[in-house]
Protein backbone atom coordinates (compact mmCIF):
# COMPACT_ATOMS: atom_id res chain seq x y z
CA UNK A 1 0.00 0.00 0.00
CA UNK A 2 3.02 2.23 0.80
CA UNK A 3 4.54 2.43 -2.11
CA UNK A 4 1.30 2.63 -4.30
CA UNK A 5 1.09 5.80 -2.38
CA UNK A 6 4.33 6.96 -3.58
CA UNK A 7 3.60 5.93 -6.96
CA UNK A 8 0.13 7.83 -6.82
CA UNK A 9 1.86 11.31 -5.09
CA UNK A 10 4.35 10.86 -7.90
CA UNK A 11 1.94 11.23 -10.81
CA UNK A 12 -0.04 13.85 -9.33
CA UNK A 13 3.44 15.70 -8.79
CA UNK A 14 4.10 15.37 -12.51
CA UNK A 15 0.39 16.44 -13.17
CA UNK A 16 1.12 20.04 -11.25
CA UNK A 17 4.56 20.41 -12.63
CA UNK A 18 3.11 19.70 -16.54
CA UNK A 19 -0.34 21.24 -16.08
CA UNK A 20 -1.96 17.89 -16.57
CA UNK A 21 -0.83 16.93 -19.86
CA UNK A 22 1.03 14.03 -18.85
CA UNK A 23 -1.66 12.60 -16.99
CA UNK A 24 -4.06 12.90 -19.92
CA UNK A 25 -1.65 11.05 -21.96
CA UNK A 26 -1.20 8.06 -19.65
CA UNK A 27 -4.58 7.34 -19.07
CA UNK A 28 -5.73 7.63 -22.91
CA UNK A 29 -2.96 4.86 -23.53
CA UNK A 30 -3.90 2.47 -21.30
CA UNK A 31 -3.25 -0.04 -23.10
CA UNK A 32 -6.68 -1.98 -22.67
CA UNK A 33 -10.50 -0.54 -21.45
CA UNK A 34 -12.46 -2.42 -19.31
CA UNK A 35 -15.33 -1.57 -21.32
CA UNK A 36 -16.65 -2.44 -24.87
CA UNK A 37 -19.54 -1.96 -27.29
CA UNK A 38 -20.25 -6.06 -27.46
CA UNK A 39 -17.93 -8.82 -25.94
CA UNK A 40 -15.27 -9.27 -28.67
CA UNK A 41 -11.91 -8.11 -27.91
CA UNK A 42 -11.26 -4.29 -28.41
CA UNK A 43 -9.50 -1.30 -27.28
CA UNK A 44 -10.87 2.34 -27.80
CA UNK A 45 -8.63 5.33 -26.50
CA UNK A 46 -7.71 9.09 -26.74
CA UNK A 47 -4.43 10.14 -28.00
CA UNK A 48 -3.87 13.77 -26.96
CA UNK A 49 -2.15 15.90 -29.98
CA UNK A 50 -0.50 18.53 -28.24
CA UNK A 51 -1.76 21.86 -28.17
CA UNK A 52 -4.83 21.07 -30.54
CA UNK A 53 -7.09 18.48 -28.95
CA UNK A 54 -7.38 14.69 -29.18
CA UNK A 55 -7.43 11.77 -31.74
CA UNK A 56 -9.90 8.59 -31.09
CA UNK A 57 -9.29 5.32 -32.30
CA UNK A 58 -10.75 2.02 -31.88
CA UNK A 59 -9.33 -0.95 -32.69
CA UNK A 60 -10.49 -5.13 -32.86
CA UNK A 61 -7.47 -7.50 -33.11
CA UNK A 62 -8.98 -9.86 -36.07
CA UNK A 63 -11.10 -13.10 -34.70
CA UNK A 64 -8.20 -15.48 -36.86
CA UNK A 65 -5.69 -16.12 -34.31
CA UNK A 66 -3.99 -19.22 -36.47
CA UNK A 67 -1.33 -16.87 -38.17
CA UNK A 68 -0.93 -13.18 -38.50
CA UNK A 69 -2.95 -11.09 -40.31
CA UNK A 70 -2.73 -7.38 -42.10
CA UNK A 71 -3.85 -4.19 -40.29
CA UNK A 72 -6.12 -2.13 -42.12
CA UNK A 73 -6.27 1.33 -41.12
CA UNK A 74 -9.49 3.19 -41.67
CA UNK A 75 -9.91 7.04 -42.65
CA UNK A 76 -13.17 8.65 -44.25
CA UNK A 77 -12.22 12.40 -43.78
CA UNK A 78 -14.41 16.18 -43.43
CA UNK A 79 -17.26 15.67 -45.49
CA UNK A 80 -18.46 11.96 -44.20
CA UNK A 81 -19.83 10.38 -41.57
CA UNK A 82 -17.31 9.25 -38.94
CA UNK A 83 -15.54 5.83 -39.60
CA UNK A 84 -16.50 4.75 -35.77
CA UNK A 85 -20.29 5.10 -37.00
CA UNK A 86 -20.11 4.51 -40.93
CA UNK A 87 -17.63 2.20 -41.85
CA UNK A 88 -17.61 0.01 -37.65
CA UNK A 89 -21.42 0.15 -36.80
CA UNK A 90 -22.65 0.41 -39.87
CA UNK A 91 -20.71 -1.43 -42.72
CA UNK A 92 -17.98 -4.24 -41.59
CA UNK A 93 -17.35 -3.85 -37.43
CA UNK A 94 -18.17 -6.61 -35.42
CA UNK A 95 -21.45 -5.44 -34.42
CA UNK A 96 -24.43 -3.37 -35.96
CA UNK A 97 -26.35 -0.77 -33.83
CA UNK A 98 -28.34 -3.18 -32.38
CA UNK A 99 -25.50 -5.10 -31.15
CA UNK A 100 -25.92 -7.89 -33.49
CA UNK A 101 -22.84 -9.26 -34.16
CA UNK A 102 -21.91 -9.58 -37.84
CA UNK A 103 -21.01 -13.13 -39.49
CA UNK A 104 -19.18 -11.25 -42.36
CA UNK A 105 -17.56 -8.68 -40.66
CA UNK A 106 -14.08 -7.95 -41.85
CA UNK A 107 -12.18 -8.21 -38.11
CA UNK A 108 -12.66 -12.42 -39.26
CA UNK A 109 -10.07 -11.84 -41.53
CA UNK A 110 -7.76 -8.83 -40.73
CA UNK A 111 -7.33 -6.51 -37.67
CA UNK A 112 -9.06 -3.54 -37.43
CA UNK A 113 -8.25 -0.04 -36.81
CA UNK A 114 -10.52 3.11 -37.33
CA UNK A 115 -9.38 6.28 -36.38
CA UNK A 116 -12.42 9.69 -36.43
CA UNK A 117 -10.06 12.17 -38.21
CA UNK A 118 -9.48 15.19 -39.23
CA UNK A 119 -9.70 15.99 -35.27
CA UNK A 120 -13.28 17.30 -34.11
CA UNK A 121 -14.95 14.71 -35.91
CA UNK A 122 -16.92 11.72 -34.77
CA UNK A 123 -15.09 11.33 -31.29
CA UNK A 124 -12.23 13.01 -31.76
CA UNK A 125 -11.60 16.38 -29.94
CA UNK A 126 -10.58 19.45 -30.97
CA UNK A 127 -9.61 21.49 -27.89
CA UNK A 128 -7.12 24.48 -28.64
CA UNK A 129 -8.34 26.59 -31.66
CA UNK A 130 -5.18 28.06 -32.31
CA UNK A 131 -2.26 27.63 -35.03
CA UNK A 132 -1.71 23.71 -35.13
CA UNK A 133 -5.41 22.97 -35.43
CA UNK A 134 -5.66 20.81 -38.71
CA UNK A 135 -6.72 22.87 -41.80
CA UNK A 136 -5.29 20.51 -44.69
CA UNK A 137 -4.46 16.74 -45.48
CA UNK A 138 -1.28 17.50 -44.50
CA UNK A 139 -1.51 18.92 -41.05
CA UNK A 140 -3.92 15.92 -40.31
CA UNK A 141 -1.60 14.01 -41.37
CA UNK A 142 0.93 14.62 -38.64
CA UNK A 143 -1.80 14.05 -36.27
CA UNK A 144 -2.28 10.90 -37.86
CA UNK A 145 1.38 10.07 -37.39
CA UNK A 146 1.16 10.61 -33.76
CA UNK A 147 -1.71 8.96 -33.44
CA UNK A 148 -0.30 5.40 -35.00
CA UNK A 149 3.08 5.85 -32.76
CA UNK A 150 0.95 6.12 -29.65
CA UNK A 151 -1.53 2.96 -30.84
CA UNK A 152 1.91 0.43 -31.97
CA UNK A 153 3.70 1.38 -28.66
CA UNK A 154 0.28 0.14 -26.61
CA UNK A 155 0.11 -2.94 -29.56
CA UNK A 156 3.33 -4.10 -30.13
CA UNK A 157 2.21 -7.53 -31.25
CA UNK A 158 1.37 -5.91 -34.29
CA UNK A 159 4.77 -4.69 -34.93
CA UNK A 160 5.36 -7.00 -37.98
CA UNK A 161 2.31 -7.40 -39.48
CA UNK A 162 1.73 -5.87 -42.65
CA UNK A 163 -0.25 -2.36 -42.99
CA UNK A 164 -2.90 -1.17 -45.52
CA UNK A 165 -4.21 2.26 -45.08
CA UNK A 166 -7.70 2.73 -46.84
CA UNK A 167 -9.77 5.96 -47.19
CA UNK A 168 -13.19 6.42 -48.46
CA UNK A 169 -14.38 10.14 -50.02
CA UNK A 170 -12.02 12.66 -48.61
CA UNK A 171 -10.05 9.85 -46.29
CA UNK A 172 -8.70 9.06 -49.77
CA UNK A 173 -6.61 12.43 -49.52
CA UNK A 174 -5.93 11.79 -45.90
CA UNK A 175 -4.62 8.23 -46.40
CA UNK A 176 -1.94 9.51 -49.67
CA UNK A 177 -0.82 12.30 -47.10
CA UNK A 178 -0.10 9.78 -44.31
CA UNK A 179 1.37 7.51 -46.25
CA UNK A 180 4.04 10.11 -47.63
CA UNK A 181 4.29 11.33 -44.44
CA UNK A 182 5.61 8.58 -43.35
CA UNK A 183 7.77 7.63 -46.11
CA UNK A 184 9.68 10.59 -45.10
CA UNK A 185 9.47 11.39 -41.74
CA UNK A 186 8.11 7.89 -39.97
CA UNK A 187 7.37 9.14 -36.78
CA UNK A 188 5.09 5.89 -36.38
CA UNK A 189 8.01 3.41 -36.94
CA UNK A 190 5.96 1.33 -39.57
CA UNK A 191 7.14 2.36 -43.22
CA UNK A 192 9.00 -0.62 -43.21
CA UNK A 193 5.07 -2.37 -42.46
CA UNK A 194 3.20 -0.27 -44.72
CA UNK A 195 2.25 -1.81 -47.57
CA UNK A 196 -0.04 0.11 -49.99
CA UNK A 197 -3.17 2.29 -50.02
CA UNK A 198 -6.36 1.74 -50.84
CA UNK A 199 -8.31 4.77 -52.10
CA UNK A 200 -12.31 4.59 -51.95
CA UNK A 201 -14.29 6.82 -54.77
CA UNK A 202 -11.43 9.20 -53.42
CA UNK A 203 -11.59 13.27 -53.51
CA UNK A 204 -7.89 13.66 -54.23
CA UNK A 205 -9.06 15.82 -57.36
CA UNK A 206 -12.10 17.01 -57.12
CA UNK A 207 -12.14 19.97 -59.53
CA UNK A 208 -11.54 17.72 -62.64
CA UNK A 209 -13.59 15.06 -61.22
CA UNK A 210 -16.34 17.49 -61.52
CA UNK A 211 -15.69 18.24 -64.79
CA UNK A 212 -17.17 14.92 -65.92
CA UNK A 213 -20.45 15.09 -63.44
CA UNK A 214 -22.54 16.75 -66.74
CA UNK A 215 -21.63 14.48 -68.97
CA UNK A 216 -22.41 11.31 -66.51
CA UNK A 217 -25.80 12.87 -65.50
CA UNK A 218 -26.64 13.04 -69.26
CA UNK A 219 -25.34 9.85 -70.35
CA UNK A 220 -27.58 8.10 -67.78
CA UNK A 221 -31.10 10.66 -68.73
CA UNK A 222 -31.27 12.33 -65.21
CA UNK A 223 -30.50 15.70 -66.62
CA UNK A 224 -31.54 16.41 -70.30
CA UNK A 225 -28.85 17.31 -72.99
CA UNK A 226 -28.26 20.88 -73.77
CA UNK A 227 -26.11 23.23 -71.78
CA UNK A 228 -27.56 22.92 -68.09
CA UNK A 229 -26.50 24.46 -64.82
CA UNK A 230 -24.09 21.25 -64.52
CA UNK A 231 -22.05 22.26 -67.67
CA UNK A 232 -21.06 25.55 -65.86
CA UNK A 233 -20.41 24.35 -62.31
CA UNK A 234 -17.23 23.64 -62.83
CA UNK A 235 -16.22 26.90 -64.57
CA UNK A 236 -17.94 29.36 -61.63
CA UNK A 237 -15.88 26.94 -59.29
CA UNK A 238 -12.67 27.66 -61.04
CA UNK A 239 -13.45 31.11 -61.06
CA UNK A 240 -14.48 31.43 -57.51
CA UNK A 241 -11.00 29.49 -56.88
CA UNK A 242 -8.95 31.96 -59.23
CA UNK A 243 -10.53 34.71 -57.20
CA UNK A 244 -8.33 33.39 -54.09
CA UNK A 245 -12.14 32.58 -52.61
CA UNK A 246 -11.17 28.63 -51.72
CA UNK A 247 -13.69 29.24 -49.26
CA UNK A 248 -16.39 30.73 -51.49
CA UNK A 249 -15.70 27.71 -53.99
CA UNK A 250 -16.05 25.36 -51.38
CA UNK A 251 -19.34 26.15 -50.25
CA UNK A 252 -20.65 26.54 -53.91
CA UNK A 253 -19.23 22.91 -54.21
CA UNK A 254 -20.80 21.97 -50.90
CA UNK A 255 -24.15 22.78 -52.45
CA UNK A 256 -23.83 21.08 -55.55
CA UNK A 257 -26.81 18.45 -54.70
CA UNK A 258 -29.46 21.02 -53.97
CA UNK A 259 -28.57 22.94 -57.13
CA UNK A 260 -27.89 19.83 -60.02
CA UNK A 261 -31.67 19.08 -58.21
CA UNK A 262 -33.27 22.54 -59.18
CA UNK A 263 -31.25 22.41 -62.59
CA UNK A 264 -32.81 18.98 -63.51
CA UNK A 265 -36.15 17.30 -63.72
CA UNK A 266 -35.03 14.22 -61.52
CA UNK A 267 -34.68 14.32 -57.83
CA UNK A 268 -30.86 12.71 -57.44
CA UNK A 269 -28.75 11.24 -54.51
CA UNK A 270 -25.58 12.51 -55.84
CA UNK A 271 -23.57 9.84 -53.52
CA UNK A 272 -25.99 7.21 -55.37
CA UNK A 273 -27.66 7.86 -58.26
CA UNK A 274 -30.10 4.63 -58.06
CA UNK A 275 -30.91 6.31 -54.64
CA UNK A 276 -33.73 8.64 -55.74
CA UNK A 277 -35.23 11.12 -53.28
CA UNK A 278 -38.87 11.66 -52.91
CA UNK A 279 -39.76 15.32 -54.14
CA UNK A 280 -41.63 17.63 -51.76
CA UNK A 281 -44.86 19.46 -52.96
CA UNK A 282 -44.59 23.01 -54.29
CA UNK A 283 -46.94 24.02 -51.13
CA UNK A 284 -44.16 23.13 -48.46
CA UNK A 285 -41.14 23.36 -50.36
CA UNK A 286 -38.76 25.74 -49.20
CA UNK A 287 -36.95 26.04 -52.44
CA UNK A 288 -34.84 22.91 -52.12
CA UNK A 289 -36.37 20.34 -53.64
CA UNK A 290 -35.78 16.37 -52.48
CA UNK A 291 -34.68 14.76 -49.39
CA UNK A 292 -32.54 17.46 -48.29
CA UNK A 293 -29.69 15.06 -45.83
CA UNK A 294 -29.04 12.93 -48.54
CA UNK A 295 -28.71 15.89 -51.09
CA UNK A 296 -25.83 17.78 -49.33
CA UNK A 297 -22.21 16.54 -50.57
CA UNK A 298 -21.58 17.14 -46.70
CA UNK A 299 -22.92 13.76 -44.92
CA UNK A 300 -23.43 13.95 -41.10
CA UNK A 301 -24.76 11.63 -39.04
CA UNK A 302 -28.65 12.82 -37.92
CA UNK A 303 -29.95 13.34 -34.73
CA UNK A 304 -31.45 9.94 -34.07
CA UNK A 305 -27.25 8.57 -34.88
CA UNK A 306 -25.84 10.89 -32.84
CA UNK A 307 -27.79 10.34 -29.36
CA UNK A 308 -27.23 6.24 -30.32
CA UNK A 309 -23.31 6.97 -30.12
CA UNK A 310 -23.83 9.28 -27.29
CA UNK A 311 -25.91 7.35 -25.05
CA UNK A 312 -25.19 3.93 -26.07
CA UNK A 313 -21.65 3.31 -28.00
CA UNK A 314 -20.13 6.20 -25.68
CA UNK A 315 -21.62 4.28 -22.55
CA UNK A 316 -20.27 0.96 -23.45
CA UNK A 317 -17.02 2.39 -24.23
CA UNK A 318 -16.62 4.57 -21.20
CA UNK A 319 -15.25 7.83 -23.31
CA UNK A 320 -17.40 11.18 -23.05
CA UNK A 321 -18.36 14.18 -25.25
CA UNK A 322 -20.77 15.34 -27.87
CA UNK A 323 -20.21 13.19 -30.77
CA UNK A 324 -19.24 14.75 -33.65
CA UNK A 325 -19.87 18.28 -32.46
CA UNK A 326 -16.99 20.01 -33.72
CA UNK A 327 -17.64 18.73 -37.88
CA UNK A 328 -18.81 22.53 -38.67
CA UNK A 329 -16.00 24.14 -37.28
CA UNK A 330 -14.01 21.27 -39.21
CA UNK A 331 -15.09 22.01 -42.04
CA UNK A 332 -14.76 25.69 -41.81
CA UNK A 333 -10.80 24.89 -41.10
CA UNK A 334 -10.40 22.91 -44.15
CA UNK A 335 -12.67 24.90 -46.63
CA UNK A 336 -9.56 26.35 -48.37
CA UNK A 337 -7.88 23.43 -49.05
CA UNK A 338 -10.15 20.67 -49.84
CA UNK A 339 -10.54 21.24 -53.42
CA UNK A 340 -6.46 21.39 -53.75
CA UNK A 341 -5.50 18.60 -56.29
CA UNK A 342 -3.78 15.85 -54.00
CA UNK A 343 -2.49 14.06 -57.35
CA UNK A 344 0.88 15.20 -56.48
CA UNK A 345 0.98 12.85 -53.58
CA UNK A 346 -0.42 9.81 -55.57
CA UNK A 347 2.30 10.22 -58.10
CA UNK A 348 4.87 10.92 -55.10
CA UNK A 349 3.72 7.51 -54.24
CA UNK A 350 4.13 5.49 -56.93
CA UNK A 351 7.12 7.29 -58.39
CA UNK A 352 9.42 7.05 -55.15
CA UNK A 353 8.29 4.65 -52.95
CA UNK A 354 7.10 0.80 -53.51
CA UNK A 355 3.58 0.83 -51.89
CA UNK A 356 0.86 -0.23 -54.12
CA UNK A 357 -2.02 2.09 -54.86
CA UNK A 358 -5.32 0.55 -55.56
CA UNK A 359 -8.51 2.98 -56.56
CA UNK A 360 -11.61 1.51 -56.76
CA UNK A 361 -14.72 3.52 -57.41
CA UNK A 362 -18.62 2.83 -57.15
CA UNK A 363 -20.29 3.71 -60.89
CA UNK A 364 -23.38 5.43 -59.21
CA UNK A 365 -21.24 8.06 -57.78
CA UNK A 366 -22.11 11.26 -59.57
CA UNK A 367 -20.07 13.58 -57.69
CA UNK A 368 -17.02 11.53 -57.79
CA UNK A 369 -18.12 9.86 -60.65
CA UNK A 370 -16.08 7.07 -62.16
CA UNK A 371 -15.49 9.47 -65.78
CA UNK A 372 -14.21 12.18 -64.01
CA UNK A 373 -11.72 10.01 -61.76
CA UNK A 374 -9.96 8.71 -64.86
CA UNK A 375 -9.22 12.22 -65.61
CA UNK A 376 -6.74 12.33 -63.25
CA UNK A 377 -5.92 9.01 -62.98
CA UNK A 378 -5.16 8.55 -66.38
CA UNK A 379 -2.68 11.13 -66.62
CA UNK A 380 -0.68 10.03 -63.91
CA UNK A 381 3.05 11.29 -64.03
CA UNK A 382 5.71 8.50 -63.01
CA UNK A 383 7.79 5.40 -63.98
CA UNK A 384 4.91 2.78 -64.54
CA UNK A 385 1.94 5.02 -66.42
CA UNK A 386 2.86 3.62 -70.05
CA UNK A 387 2.34 0.05 -68.63
CA UNK A 388 -0.72 0.79 -66.74
CA UNK A 389 -2.57 1.99 -69.67
CA UNK A 390 -1.53 -0.44 -71.93
CA UNK A 391 -2.57 -3.06 -69.36
CA UNK A 392 -5.51 -5.28 -70.04
CA UNK A 393 -9.22 -4.15 -68.91
CA UNK A 394 -9.89 -7.70 -66.68
CA UNK A 395 -13.63 -8.31 -65.61
CA UNK A 396 -14.19 -9.10 -62.27
CA UNK A 397 -16.29 -12.24 -61.54
CA UNK A 398 -17.41 -13.17 -57.98
CA UNK A 399 -19.78 -16.69 -58.08
CA UNK A 400 -20.19 -16.13 -61.67
CA UNK A 401 -22.09 -12.58 -60.70
CA UNK A 402 -20.11 -9.51 -62.84
CA UNK A 403 -18.93 -7.35 -60.10
CA UNK A 404 -17.07 -5.13 -61.93
CA UNK A 405 -13.81 -4.49 -63.84
CA UNK A 406 -10.35 -3.72 -63.20
CA UNK A 407 -7.04 -2.64 -64.76
CA UNK A 408 -4.21 -2.87 -62.96
CA UNK A 409 0.02 -3.46 -62.94
CA UNK A 410 2.04 -4.67 -59.90
CA UNK A 411 2.33 -0.81 -58.30
CA UNK A 412 -1.31 0.88 -59.74
CA UNK A 413 -5.03 -1.03 -60.05
CA UNK A 414 -8.26 1.18 -60.74
CA UNK A 415 -11.25 -1.06 -60.06
CA UNK A 416 -14.57 -0.22 -61.73
CA UNK A 417 -17.24 -1.60 -59.15
CA UNK A 418 -20.89 -1.77 -60.80
CA UNK A 419 -24.19 -1.14 -58.70
CA UNK A 420 -22.45 1.01 -56.02
CA UNK A 421 -22.48 4.24 -55.04
CA UNK A 422 -19.89 6.25 -52.83
CA UNK A 423 -19.64 3.30 -50.64
CA UNK A 424 -18.29 0.45 -52.15
CA UNK A 425 -18.78 -1.34 -48.78
CA UNK A 426 -21.75 -1.06 -48.03
CA UNK A 427 -23.21 -1.59 -51.73
CA UNK A 428 -21.19 -4.26 -52.70
CA UNK A 429 -19.86 -6.29 -49.80
CA UNK A 430 -18.94 -9.05 -52.44
CA UNK A 431 -16.88 -6.70 -54.36
CA UNK A 432 -15.19 -4.77 -51.41
CA UNK A 433 -13.96 -8.70 -50.28
CA UNK A 434 -12.57 -9.09 -53.42
CA UNK A 435 -10.68 -5.72 -53.77
CA UNK A 436 -9.19 -6.32 -50.18
CA UNK A 437 -7.99 -9.85 -51.31
CA UNK A 438 -6.16 -7.85 -53.96
CA UNK A 439 -4.80 -4.94 -51.91
CA UNK A 440 -3.25 -6.84 -48.93
CA UNK A 441 -3.54 -10.34 -50.11
CA UNK A 442 -5.87 -11.99 -47.55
Amino acid sequence: MKKEWIALWAVIAIVVLTGGGVLIWWLARSPETSKGYGDIKQHAAFVPIRDVGEMFYWYYPTTETSYPRPLIVWLHGVTDVPPSLAANIGAFGPYDRHLNRRNDSWVEDYNLLFIDAPLGTGFSRLVNRGPHRPTSSQSNAEHLALTLKAFFEDHEELSEVPVYVIGQGHGGQLAAALAVRLQQDDTAHIAKNLKGIGLGNPVIDPRLTLTKMSFYLKQLAYINHGFTFTDFFPIWLEEALEAVQPGAGFDFYAQIGELVNEDGATDINLRNVIDKATRVSPETSTGLSGNQKQLRVLAQPDEELVAFMNEEVAAALGVSGNYDEGRQEVVDNFKNSYLNSAVPLVEEILQNTKLTVTIYNGNLDAISSTPGQLEWVNSLKWDGQEEFLNSRRNQVYVNDILEGSVRETDRLKFYWVNAAGQSVPVDSPVAMRRILQSIAGY
